[in-house]
Formats: structure tokens, C-alpha cells, sequence
């Protein structure tokens, strides 16, 4: 009789020491889940650009930009390419056009219609659900842990 008791004690522990496991396990899948969520919004979202395209005559309205920024600078050496800002406006070419009133520059003695571009960058499309659903099943998981943790422990004082 008492190896049989020695037995239950010993599955009863071990399964306590399971759902220890199992709820250090869900909670680390939790943080890392919402490590990857917050990681996706800040990531991805709106982008800036900026393009330049160089004209053949001389403008109308333009104001000379003897000192552009870098990005400007990228726009104007290639300009097939759009110049990723980020999420901010880092760039002052564009209190510059709002004070103008025009989005053509001369630099160099060269002139260049400026544009910014608002893009969006999304994430693909599995990465957010993803990362949704394991942070519910995630907490689902431990609350259902924390619940049969209670439970049993009210069972035994009975």
C-alpha cells in the first residue's frame, strides 16, 4: 500500500512540476508574441520618399538649394530611384517647398522638380496573425494554467 502511495505522490508532484513548465512555457511565448506585435507596428506603416526629376528648362517659380540634405542629394545622383526616408520627414526640403510655394530647385546650376512620396509598407500578411493568435492562445494557455492552479490547490485544503 505504500509503494502505491509513494506512486500517486510522485505523479502528482511531477505533474505540478508540468504545468510549471507549461506556464513559464506560455508565458514566454506571451512576451515574445507581444515583442513581435509591438516590433510590426513600429516597423512597418507609412514611409516617406523623395524623388527628383531633373528638368530641361528653366522653371517658372523655383528657389536655389545650395546646401541639400543627404537625401535630397541621393535623389538628385540617382534619379530612378526613390530615396526612403523612413517614418518621419527627416528632411528639409519640405518646409523649404511649403515656404516657396514650389517643389523645383536649382542646384548646380541644374534644375529639379522635388517630390515627396507617402508610401505605406505593410508586413506580410501571415506575420501579424501569427503573432495575434499565439499571443491569445498564449494567454488563454495561462489563465487556464493559473485557474487549474487554484483549483487544485482549493481541492486539497478540503
Amino acid at each position: 500500500m505504500r509503494g502505491k502511495l509513494l506512486r500517486i505522490k510522485l505523479f502528482y508532484t511531477s505533474k505540478l512540476s508540468r504545468i510549471n513548465i507549461a506556464l513559464v512555457l506560455f508565458t514566454l511565448t506571451f512576451i515574445l508574441s507581444a515583442y513581435a506585435l509591438n516590433d510590426i507596428l513600429t516597423r512597418y506603416g507609412e514611409t516617406y520618399g523623395v524623388d527628383a526629376t531633373k528638368l530641361n528648362e528653366k522653371p517658372e517659380t523655383y528657389f536655389p538649394l545650395d546646401n541639400p540634405d543627404s537625401y535630397v542629394l541621393e535623389a538628385i545622383s540617382n534619379r530612378n530611384k526613390t530615396v526612403i526616408i523612413g517614418k518621419e520627414i527627416f528632411s528639409g526640403i519640405y518646409e523649404m517647398q511649403q515656404t516657396y510655394g514650389t517643389k523645383n530647385i536649382e542646384f548646380s546650376n541644374n534644375y529639379y522638380e522635388i517630390q515627396l512620396i507617402v508610401g505605406d509598407n505593410f508586413p506580410p500578411y501571415q506575420q501579424f496573425w501569427l503573432s495575434l493568435i499565439s499571443m491569445i492562445f498564449s494567454g488563454i494557455s495561462i489563465i487556464a494554467i493559473f485557474s487549474y492552479k487554484i483549483i487544485s490547490k482549493l481541492g486539497s485544503k478540503k
